[in-house]
C-alpha cells in the first residue's frame, strides 16, 4: 500500500466499502513508516496517536526526512 492508497482509504466512507479496522490500522500505519503522517492535516496524526496509545501502531525509531 503506498501512502496515496493510504490516504484515499482512510477518506473513503467505510459504511460503503469492504475495509475494516485492521485495513484502517495498516493505512495509518503505512503513513508513520513513510513519515508522510508529518505532513498532513492533524486529524491523521491524532488518528496516529490515538491508534500509538491503543497500542495498535508503533512509531518508528527515528523520524524520517
Amino acid at each position: 500500500m503506498t501512502p496515496l492508497d493510504a490516504i484515499n482509504l482512510l477518506e473513503s466512507d467505510i459504511n460503503d466499502t469492504d475495509y475494516d479496522l485492521t485495513d484502517c490500522v495498516e493505512a495509518v500505519q503505512v503513513l508513520i513508516d513513510s513519515g508522510t503522517i508529518y505532513h498532513l492535516q492533524g486529524y491523521y496524526q491524532r488518528l496516529a496517536s490515538d491508534m500509538f496509545d491503543e497500542g495498535l501502531v508503533t512509531m518508528p525509531e527515528s523520524t524520517p526526512l
